[in-house]
Order: C-alpha cells, then sequence, then structure tokens
C-alpha cells in the first residue's frame, strides 16, 4: 500500500472517543486533540489536551506493529538509567483494536522541545560542545547501568560469535545475487578482519549493554539553550551491542565521507570522545575496562568496522577506506570462507560459493602472471598486493 494510502487508513481506524476516556480515566480529568499531526518513520503522533495544560502524546503506528517491545525498552530505560529523558508511558495496547481504540497505540507524555539542528554550519562551536556533552554523560550511562559494569562479571554471549553472525548474513545475500553491487572477496576480507584484527579477546565475554544506535538530530528535542529534552526513537535501534561496539560516537558525527562535512566532524568526535572519557571515569566503571575502551571510541577505523556491521553505505565506506587487499588477507580470506562454510553448510553447493573457491585456491596455488591475465575481476581487485 502506498505510504499516503497507508496513512489515511491508520487514521481513519483511531476512535477518538475512546482515546479520550482512556487517557481521561488515567488523568483524572478531560482532554481533547487540537488535531495536530507528526507523522514519523514509523508513527503518527498527536498531542492530547488536558484542563490543566498537561500534554500527552499519542503513538500509533503506521502498520499496525507491535508496540510492547518499545514499551518494555522504554520503561527499562525509564527505571535503569533516570538521567536519560524519555517520555513515561501511560497506556498502551498491542491489540488489533487497540481495545477499542482502533489501532494499537501508546500514550505517553509530550516532551517540549524542538527537533536538533546540526549540520556543518550550525550550532556553533560552543553549544556543540554542550550537546555532545549531554550525549557523552548518557551513553556512558547507558553502557554502565544496563549491565553491571561496575564489579568483575561476564556474559555467556561472545562479542566474536555475534559479530560473524551479522558478517554471515550479509555474506548469504552476497553469494544469493541480493546485494550484486557487493564484492565477495571484500566481505570474506572483512570477516577474516574481523576475526584477526578488530576483535579485542579480553572484552569477549563481558556483558552486552543496551544502547540508542540512532542518535540523529531528528530523534533529539533540545529547548532553547540546547538543553536536551527528550531523546526519541526507542525502537528498532535500541539494542543490547558487545561491549567493544557499544562504545560508539552518536550517529550524526559518525565517519562520513563528505569532505566539506570531515574536519568539522572530526572535532566534534574528539570533543565527545572527551566527555565520553570523562563520564567513564567517574561512573563507577571498573578501571581496567575503561582503559580499553577509550581508544576504540578513538579509533577512526575501528568505529568504521563497528558502523560497517549493521550498514550497507558505512560498510562501502570501510571497503573503500580500510579494506586491505593484500595477499596475507587474501590468503585468510580462503580460511574464513571454509570457517563460513562451517557455520552454514547449506551454502556449500552454491555456484556462487564454489566459483569464488576455486579461485581462492588458485591463488593459493600460484601466483603466476597468466592467472591474473586471464581473471581481471582478481587483477582489479588484488591491484596493489603486495607479496
Amino acid at each position: 500500500m502506498p505510504f499516503t494510502d497507508q496513512l489515511r487508513a491508520t487514521r481513519a481506524k483511531i476512535n477518538w472517543d475512546q482515546v479520550y476516556k482512556t487517557a481521561s480515566s488515567i488523568k483524572g480529568q478531560p482532554c481533547t486533540s487540537n488535531n495536530d499531526e507528526f507523522s514519523g518513520g514509523c508513527n503518527i503522533i498527536y498531542r492530547i489536551l488536558f484542563e490543566d495544560g498537561t500534554s500527552w502524546a499519542l503513538r500509533v503506528p503506521h502498520d499496525m506493529a507491535p508496540v510492547e517491545p518499545t514499551v518494555t525498552t522504554m520503561n527499562y530505560v525509564k527505571n535503569t538509567v533516570p538521567t536519560i529523558p524519555i517520555a513515561t508511558v501511560h497506556a498502551w495496547s498491542d491489540s488489533e483494536n487497540g481495545d477499542g481504540v482502533g489501532t494499537p497505540y501508546i500514550l505517553l507524555d509530550w516532551i517540549e522541545g524542538s527537533t536538533l539542528t546540526w549540520n556543518a554550519t550550525f550550532p556553533p562551536p560552543e553549544t556543540r560542545e554542550k550537546v555532545l556533552a549531554q550525549l557523552a554523560q548518557y551513553s556512558a550511562d547507558m553502557l554502565v547501568r544496563t549491565t553491571d559494569m561496575t564489579k568483575s562479571s561476564t556474559s555467556t554471549r561472545s562479542a566474536l560469535a555475534w559479530t560473524l553472525r551479522r558478517i554471515d548474513s550479509r555474506l548469504r545475500r552476497i553469494f544469493n545475487g541480493d546485494l550484486p553491487s557487493f564484492d565477495p572477496i571484500d566481505c570474506l576480507i572483512y570477516r577474516a578482519m574481523a576475526e584477526e584484527k578488530y576483535h579485542i579477546l579480553s572484552l569477549d565475554t563481558l556483558p552486552f549493554p543496551l544502547m540508542h544506535t540512532d542518535l540523529n538530530p531528528r530523534n533529539i528535542l533540545v529547548d532553547g539553550n540546547f538543553n536536551i529534552t527528550g531523546i526519541l526513537d526507542w525502537d528498532d535501534w535500541v539494542c543490547r551491542l558487545p561491549l567493544q561496539f557499544a562504545v560508539r560516537c552518536p550517529a550524526m558525527i559518525a565517519l562520513d565521507d563528505d569532505p566539506s562535512a570531515d574536519d568539522l566532524f572530526l572535532k566534534d568526535r574528539l570533543s565527545f570522545i572527551e566527555h565520553f572519557a570523562s563520564s567513564l571515569h567517574f561512573s563507577g566503571l571498573l578501571d581496567d575496562i575503561a582503559a580499553q575502551l577509550l581508544p576504540i571510541a578513538a579509533d577512526e577505523e575501528q568505529q568504521a568496522f563497528h558502523s560497517a556491521i549493521g550498514s550497507k553505505g558505512s560498510y562501502a565506506y570501510w571497503v573503500e577506506k580500510y579494506l586491505v587487499r593484500r595477499a596475507d588477507w587474501f590468503n585468510a580470506a580462503a580460511g574464513t570462507l571454509d570457517r563460513f562454510l562451517q557455520a552454514n553448510p547449506e551454502m556449500a553447493g552454491s555456484p556462487e560459493v564454489m566459483s569464488i573457491q576455486t579461485h581462492l585456491l588458485n591463488f593459493r596455488e600460484s601466483h603466476l602472471g597468466t592467472y591474473w591475465e586471464c581473471n581481471p575481476a582478481l587483477c582489479r581487485l588484488f591491484e596493489n598486493v603486495v607479496y
């Protein structure tokens, strides 16, 4: 269904009498709506007004998506990390008719504020630092408080296993032809480097903190003095990450291939890291863990690798800037393909996989110039091979 038709259909389902009845029964006073509508990527938001001037928000998913996971996350963060400005949930329903409202919904506090504007020219430097200091504090609080990082503890989950599962998902799509613009050998080298270069063994079995991975301006509300009044979008972009992946700059200042913004965003990242380090210092985090996390935050290549796990665009950026097309990594790709097939045996008979296996085997057996001449794709791929 086209998006505009979907919005129209969602609006038509809302039983406003039941909305007012539900809100009034909780608040204890009459309410109405001013009919203002705010449409985000996944939800429609309406403002509910009470007699005492209080406002709530009615949040309705476009596609009847379940709201319970979002409510659970918001309640957990509200109780566990009280420093983060997040709306209180007053009522919700996942039933198809919303317990009479007509659709799944959430009733929650209305957060005053304006969507943050953030680009290469605005806000000015001192304001940028103020915003980044607040985000650094929230990130440190999430990292420490959603796991017990103030004492020695371990997880039954492995960061490396988590990483390889996600890379393997991309590899399967590449081999199946769903990502034709991505070179399978590039991704195999990426997998090999994940195992041999980027993985931090000492952090592998530490608990996975809950992190907000989409701190973009549209998800940040501020007042006139750039105090953050609300963090939005606690849906799909909030997840538990391995500790080394949880140390990340906000998406709005993450690595970018835009030269016009790169210098300023680099300054932003350095400012964020400085404030993040200060926040960790006072967080109660074990010193030996903090000492390992800060270099990760400052390592541009490591940050690019982390971002590439969950984003095709970030992966393309990593390939362009950091992929090492060298003979030793080409051989490592052959080894990691074997391990990929052990974890994904159903892919072993794929013609695409068998073709790559042949290329890798030939490379292992011979570096003859005629081989490269007969394989222009490999010649292009390894034009900078060092022996």
